[in-house]
């Protein structure tokens, strides 16, 4: 009995030091990582160094990818995430992190970020969908569409406010 009491005692221990890494030091922790990235992203826009760029972002994806793994519906981390990937030209992980912030929400950014990177990769017909999703609740960021066939057929299914069905809505 005294054994099954130390048992408890030590399970009750062990939650709490979890709780508390998952309630009060994960949080800040990625905090500061966030506002860290932010900062480099922000001065890795001007350079035109493109071997920086790259040592950049991958130590910005480093730093990033423990608290996305941590906390995965802390949307700003994962559009930090896609847009440093982005910027390594790494196109489908772009798509994967950016696929991944749908499921915890459905800013417009997202669905915008989203259809551009699968029109980087190539993937015109599909990129269709988010765009118009974006579009429609944001008409400023039809502007942004650099493919003129794309942007023409969004703002048509934008301007009769169409949203295609989502594909799990399908």
């Amino acid at each position: 009995m005294k054994w099954l009491k130390l048992a408890v005692s030590a399970a009750i221990v062990a939650g709490a030091f979890v709780t508390l890494r998952y309630v009060a030091w994960t949080p800040v922790r990625c905090h500061d990582v966030a506002m860290n990235v932010i900062r480099r992203t922000q001065r890795m826009e001007k350079w035109s160094d493109a071997i920086a760029i790259t040592i950049a972002t991958r130590e910005n994806l480093e730093r990033i990818e423990p608290c996305r793994h941590d906390l995965p519906w802390v949307i700003n981390l994962q559009m930090l995430a896609g847009a440093n990937y982005s910027a390594r030209e790494m196109h489908e992980e772009a798509i994967r992190v950016y696929e991944e912030a749908l499921r915890y929400d459905y800013r417009p950014e997202i669905y915008f970020n989203l259809g551009m990177e699968l029109l980087k990769a190539g993937h015109v017909e599909e990129s269709i969908e988010p765009l118009t999703i974006a579009c429609t609740v944001r008409t400023d960021f039809i502007d942004e569409i650099p493919n003129l066939d794309v942007r023409g057929r969004v703002m048509a299914l934008a301007a009769r406010r169409v949203i295609l069905p989502t594909p799990s809505q399908r």
